[in-house]
């Protein structure tokens, strides 16, 4: 093999490893439920290999060359992605869970319809392409066989995609997220019980406050209540929260009387009264009282919830 077949060969791989990471970039705007969803590493292994057994297995039914079909595979994922991104409308609902809420997903069931949901129009739209190859007016033959190849293509990319003990990092992140912004609504809840109780909840367990704080958080569900004081954590069959990893409570403030006739009057004495586990890596957030008042506050400085 001549120095320039090898050359020539070389630039053709490295424009379709190009156009293999960019049809993934692509779809973020139609998938973003998905970038969002795992481990990136993992998610770029699925993109390549889901597009190396399309071609494959349609490549072997139409008897055309594995140089030819990785070209026409790469391009009608590039395509697709192209064309689901432009679709702005729909694209923004996709970041909305289908299985499950956005603070307390169901991600393996979401996996599961995520990847098949989109099999069905990637595998129509990827059709036109593989037939336009082809060089062919039957329409039914090429998407009937290119669809079927789509939802094959699902349980392959769910093995790929859960290879990691914790494969949904993406959504552990965006879940966390959600969570926090339920913040203001607790903040508010607790200043109510407060007001009423003139005490702290007299529960030593996030779930326990929780249930103390439903009827003052406009009668909001403590089971959705009691999501905001958990850290979430996925794992790979997880199809809901599994209350593993609760928020910490000061045990010194449990029931602790306030007072609430002369509150914000004299030094304030802010201390740390629900915050989320340190794990480590210098973030966090909570609540803090100041125990020579009523007041309670959001807090999210690191060294005011973990310092000495």
């Amino acid at each position: 093999m001549s120095a320039n077949t090898l050359g020539m060969r070389f630039k053709v791989g490295a424009i379709v490893a190009v156009f293999c990471i960019a049809a993934s970039a692509q779809a973020n705007g139609a998938m973003g439920l998905g970038l969002e969803m795992w481990d990136l590493r993992y998610w770029f292994a699925y993109v390549v290999a889901i597009i190396a057994l399309e071609a494959w297995l349609i490549g072997r039914w139409l008897k055309i060359s594995w140089f030819k079909c990785i070209l026409i595979s790469v391009l009608a994922n590039s395509i697709t992605g192209s064309l689901c991104s432009v679709w702005n409308p729909l694209a923004s609902l996709l970041h909305w869970n289908i299985v499950g809420s956005q603070t307390n997903p169901s991600p393996f069931p979401n996996a599961i319809a995520l990847l098949t949901l989109f099999a069905i129009p990637s595998g129509w739209v990827e059709s036109v392409i593989w037939r336009w190859a082809a060089k062919t007016n039957d329409v039914w033959p090429f998407v009937k066989h290119v669809l079927m190849v789509h939802l094959i293509t699902v349980p392959v990319g769910l093995v790929i995609l859960l290879i990691p003990e914790h494969p949904y990092r993406g959504l552990e992140a965006t879940t966390d997220y959600s969570r926090r912004r339920d913040v203001m609504r607790v903040e508010q809840a607790l200043q109510d019980y407060v007001m009423v109780n003139e005490s702290l909840p007299k529960s030593n367990a996030v779930k326990g406050i929780a249930s103390e704080l439903a009827e003052f958080a406009m009668n909001r569900d403590e089971h959705e209540l009691a999501l905001t004081f958990y850290v979430p954590e996925l794992t790979r069959f997880n199809t809901g929260e599994r209350w593993e990893h609760p928020f910490e409570v000061n045990p010194d403030l449990v029931g602790k009387h306030l007072d609430t006739e002369y509150g914000g009057v004299g030094e304030e004495d802010w201390v740390w009264y629900i915050r989320r586990p340190d794990t480590g890596i210098g973030y966090g957030w909570g609540f803090v009282v100041d125990v020579n008042s009523w007041n309670i506050k959001f807090e999210h400085d690191f060294e005011k919830l973990y310092g000495p």
